[in-house]
């Protein structure tokens, strides 16, 4: 079983001299997208609302500006991967370096460096999938010996989960008809595909959440609910809580726990043998 899906390319904030900017979005390949900021608050606003996963600094026009906002921007977004860039025409101080490195840049890249340009993009690459990976990692075993079509469904699922709002949108990424699919679910006495995309984004948002530099809107646009309110109705319809009480109670691991208590283990003996997708269809092809 093939399942096509489309993964959005991670966006990075940059902090760097104007001249580095071009350099930037020509040697990004299609592989990531730039917001490129002009001050320490712009690069903020960029990891809470664009969302950016990785933030750039130009060691020297952190120089020139001081480190003072570096620390704190780190601080309060732990997930966000923060690197210094160093370009083969500059000349940086090793006491910025030092400064960077105690502010919590632990990374960072020589542009010159024959790798480097190459090295950006493999770091890039790697905050984006950090949440995926972890929502993966912590779901799939659980699910012991699925069948081959019921992990295709469950991996698909993880992965388009954090901006899909619907089944009819999880159906079209799946290539079946939101009714099959559904009656599927039913005659096998599961949970609907509906709560299982509910539960799912559950576990995306306290993901989130651990960052406290996202506020409880931060998280509900990044999800692509319609308001705040619209978050705190979906957290109240699974948990029967507010969403602060939702952010006090429950980290990742609490939210995972609850999910595969409650949407996996119990239904092992079904998943062993579930074929939610119709037989031999691969991208391309609709039932």
């Amino acid at each position: 079983m093939v399942v096509r899906f489309q993964i959005k390319l991670p966006t990075v904030a940059t902090y760097v001299e104007p001249s580095m900017r071009s350099r930037l979005d020509a040697a990004s390949r299609g592989t990531f997208y730039s917001i490129h900021a002009s001050s320490i608050q712009e690069v903020a606003r960029a990891v809470r609302e664009g969302p950016a996963s990785t933030v750039l600094f130009s060691a020297r026009h952190v120089e020139e500006t001081k480190v003072a906002g570096v620390e704190d921007l780190v601080r309060n977004f732990p997930a966000v991967s923060a690197v210094a860039v160093i370009s083969s025409t500059e000349r940086v101080e090793p006491k910025t370096l030092l400064e960077l490195g105690a502010s919590g840049v632990r990374k960072s890249v020589d542009l010159g460096d024959r790798n480097g340009w190459n090295r950006l993009r493999e770091i890039v690459s790697e905050p984006m999938d950090n949440l995926v990976a972890r929502v993966v990692m912590a779901v799939i075993p659980s699910m012991e010996e699925p069948s081959s079509q019921a992990q295709a469904f469950f991996e698909a699922l993880l992965r388009v989960a954090p901006e899909t709002t619907t089944v009819r949108t999880l159906c079209h990424v799946l290539e079946v008809h939101p009714s099959t699919l559904m009656s599927r679910f039913l005659r096998a006495e599961l949970p609907s595909p509906r709560r299982y995309l509910s539960w799912v984004r559950l576990v995306y948002a306290a993901g989130l959440l651990e960052d406290r530099g996202l506020s409880l809107s931060d998280v509900a646009y990044r999800l692509d609910h319609s308001s705040p309110q619209s978050f705190g109705r979906h957290v109240k319809s699974l948990l029967h809580c507010t969403a602060s009480q939702f952010r006090r109670d429950h980290d990742f691991e609490s939210a995972t726990v609850l999910f595969r208590e409650r949407m996996v283990i119990p239904y092992r003996h079904i998943l062993a043998t579930f074929e939610p997708l119709p037989t031999g269809v691969f991208p391309g092809q609709k039932r």
